[in-house]
């Protein structure tokens, strides 16, 4: 019994005396720390033991900008860690330039995609600064070719433009603000819409570069009024209309006055009256929601009784109404895109009998060269889908070649 009492104690103080030993140890080692750090947090490992302590999130210091952006490259700037020291960095977008509109004539270029064949520019004025007998309808003019390696191409814009378009007819871009500070655009990707972003740039006229096409004033764009007499009872009334140089109205339109009540056909009817300018082409008359079929507008008559979609031309005059025989002739077809830069050329209107539209025109066609049936002064389109396997129909209509040749 006793030889066991001894071999417990014996026990109990080895036991006691390796724990001392170890306690002694753990307080006599000192941890010698370092941080670890990643982009949003650290934590300190002892380089002795590889004691490791938990991750905390950065305290981050105030920002200091290290480059500043400039309207050509973009910039940096750079924050401290006030606990472990580690810098964050980010990128500094590029400065956008200032918008303004030309204030005389003004030389503009575009860096176009290769496939841009005719290069055009459709510009307008938001602020309606621009004078009418400069005014262009779509697609624009077309511009210049300045370096055929690098694809740029100019046009010297008229005083009053704020707004552009560059476009080949069918592709286009994005409505682009006019820069004073920068004179050049670059085409970039093409957005979900279908349509070039672009980057604003800068382009330094040579010597020996070409002269830039230059618009010629015409007689100025007058506004005419409009009379409507209103059969569906609409409660508002909006007049859509497109085919001016002065650009199209934004749908739905402008909002028409109330002038009086008129009498067609033994009934009273709301009669309203709208500016627009004298060379629209077409409208559409509604009220948000419900809407007419297109109404070409023509010189004899200036009203249309509308009656749900559908519309017959009148003379209004003095607060009476007279509805009014008009020939509108047969309408004019044209073949327009990458055939005619997507212009109305008389060659490429086709010929109309009693059943059938037919144009014979001997081209060239490039793969990806586009094309569509449409109205003088773009008052319809027309595509087709049956034109066999060397053509294809995009979601706008154009008809696209996918199989070059004549």
């Amino acid at each position: 019994m006793k030889n066991v009492i001894k071999t417990i104690m014996l026990v109990l103080t080895t036991l006691c005396t390796v724990l001392a030993l170890a306690s002694c140890s753990e307080e006599e080692h000192q941890h010698s720390y370092t941080y670890e750090s990643d982009a949003t947090k650290h934590r300190q490992v002892c380089t002795e033991c590889g004691e490791e302590t938990r991750w905390d999130a950065h305290v981050w210091g105030e920002w200091e900008v290290t480059k500043e952006p400039t309207l050509d490259e973009k910039g940096s700037r750079e924050h401290t860690c006030t606990v472990c020291g580690y810098k964050g960095t980010e990128e500094i977008p590029m400065l956008t330039p200032t918008f303004g509109e030309t204030t005389d004539f003004t030389a503009f270029y575009a860096y176009v995609p290769a496939d841009f064949e005719t290069v055009n520019i459709y510009y307008w004025s938001e602020a309606e600064n621009l004078e009418s007998s400069y005014a262009v309808a779509w697609p624009g003019v077309e511009m210049t070719l300045v370096n055929e390696s690098e694809h740029l191409y100019g046009y010297t814009l008229p005083a009053g433009v704020d707004r552009v378009i560059i476009n080949d007819g069918s592709s286009q871009t994005v409505d682009v603000q006019y820069s004073p500070e920068r004179n050049a655009l670059r085409l970039d990707v093409v957005n979900s819409d279908n349509k070039y972003e672009v980057t604003y740039t800068s382009y330094q006229a040579k010597a020996d570069d070409p002269e830039l096409a230059k618009p010629e004033a015409s007689d100025p764009i007058e506004m005419i009024t409009l009379y409507v007499v209103d059969t569906n009872g609409w409660d508002v009334l909006n007049i859509h209309y497109w085919g001016s140089k002065l650009g199209d109205s934004k749908w739905p339109g402008v909002a028409s006055t109330k002038v009086g009540v008129v009498e067609v056909n033994g009934e009273s009817y709301n009669t309203y009256s709208v500016e627009v300018p004298e060379d629209a082409t077409t409208i559409i008359v509604n009220n948000g929601t419900e809407q007419t079929e297109n109404i070409a507008l023509i010189a004899e008559a200036n009203c249309v009784v509308v009656s749900g979609t559908t519309s017959v031309y009148a003379k209004y005059e003095n607060g009476t109404v007279t509805v009014v025989e008009v020939d509108l002739g047969l309408p004019e077809f044209y073949v327009v895109g990458t055939i005619s830069g997507w212009k109305f050329v008389e060659e490429n209107k086709l010929v109309i009998d009693e059943e059938t539209m037919t144009a014979t025109i001997t081209y060239t066609f490039a793969e990806g060269d586009q094309f569509k049936i449409a109205l003088s002064g773009w008052a319809g389109e027309v595509g087709s889908d049956a034109l066999g396997d060397a053509f294809s129909v995009a979601a706008d209509g154009n008809i696209t070649v996918v199989t070059a040749g004549t």
